[in-house]
């Protein structure tokens, strides 16, 4: 998934993607180590960088 990111979101949008994912992290209070969480935060970074899940699988 990480490479697919790298090739088709552009590096200004990843930027903003990092300080995002803090604010999803803190408002939700997920922690990572939790699948269910990490799940719910790849749903997030998906929808915020406009990319569908079948592009993980890919």
């Amino acid at each position: 998934m990480g490479q697919r990111i790298l090739e088709h979101v552009c590096a200004e949008c990843l930027s903003e993607w990092r300080e995002a994912s803090a604010r999803v992290i803190n408002h939700y209070g997920l922690v990572l180590g939790n699948p269910e969480h990490r799940t719910q935060l790849r749903v997030a970074m998906l929808e915020f960088l406009g990319l569908d899940e079948d592009d993980e699988e890919r």
